[in-house]
Parts: structure tokens; C-alpha cells; sequence
């Protein structure tokens, strides 16, 4: 099984093993370079990195220490030792989901009628 993960709003997190070259954007984790708006904006679909591999360790580290990335499920979630936190795809960032509103239950005292 793969960790897969999604890119925070605002934070960037270098690809492990990414190497700069004159003229290309640095890579980054859950990135990509839009080039209608010359931004990086968050991938639709999560990065996999092999848990036994040495990028994989190095962000299942980063993502305990800083919480710089969104584990995309519960099992990169649990090998991170983070709680998992669903997420939504909004506007081309990656946020939490809304929490659904609890259910409210109103109690209505009705008066009993004598004869």
C-alpha cells in the first residue's frame, strides 16, 4: 500500500529527491505549475510515495512533525501517527470538509387538557 497525500494550503513541501534545473519550477509534493495563472496550485489527485522508500519515510516524518501535508486516507493517516481528516477539493486547494451540523432535537412541553 502506497501513503498518498494531498498539499496543504499555503505550505510547500519539496519533493524528496527533487533536483533544480535552470529554466523548471522546483517540484513539489501535491503541486502542479498552472500555466494559465503561473501558479502552483494543489493536484486533484494525491501523490504516492512506497512507505519503505527513503521519500516516503521522509514525509511520513515531515507530516508527523509540521502537519505540512493532507494524509488523503486513513492508513497514510494512522502510519503517520496523525488523525485523519477528510478533505475537499475548493477553488484548487485542498481544505477540510465542513463538519456536517449536529442534529437538533427540540423538545416541545405539550399541555395536557383536564375535563
Amino acid at each position: 500500500m502506497n501513503l498518498r497525500f494531498f498539499a496543504r494550503e499555503g505550505l510547500l513541501v519539496t519533493e524528496p529527491g527533487a533536483v533544480r534545473c535552470v529554466g523548471q519550477h522546483l517540484r513539489y509534493v501535491g503541486r502542479v505549475y498552472d500555466h494559465a495563472t503561473r501558479q502552483l496550485v494543489a493536484a486533484e489527485v494525491p501523490s504516492e510515495y512506497d512507505p519503505a522508500s527513503g521519500a516516503g519515510q521522509r514525509l511520513i516524518k515531515i507530516t508527523h512533525r509540521d502537519r505540512s501535508l493532507w494524509p488523503a486516507d486513513e492508513a497514510t493517516a494512522h502510519a503517520c501517527g496523525v488523525p485523519f481528516v477528510p478533505v475537499v477539493y475548493t477553488d484548487g486547494q485542498w481544505e477540510p470538509q465542513p463538519a456536517k451540523p449536529a442534529p437538533t432535537t427540540t423538545t416541545t412541553k405539550s399541555k395536557g387538557t383536564q375535563t
